[in-house]
């Protein structure tokens, strides 16, 4: 029988060696820029950024609809 610190060990290192493996087959390399880019375009303060383009752009157009209406009902 072995002693419980051996068995304890080898199984901890069979965990080991199956997380490793399995952390290997799903890597992907990246490139300097594909990272870049990447966290680019999954950084909070790009997606906020954009968000407040956009709700620009529909401001002014809000803004326009509205005076042209009032020039039209003028």
């Amino acid at each position: 029988m072995m002693n419980k610190p051996i068995a304890i060990t080898l199984i901890a290192l069979m965990f080991g060696v199956t997380k490793a493996n399995a952390q290997e087959a799903n890597a992907s390399s990246y490139s300097l820029q594909q990272a870049i880019d990447y966290a680019y375009k999954n950084s909070p303060n790009y997606l906020n950024a954009q968000n407040d383009v956009l709700m620009a752009k529909y401001k002014r157009k809000e803004v326009m609809e509205w005076r042209y209406h009032k020039l039209l009902v003028v």
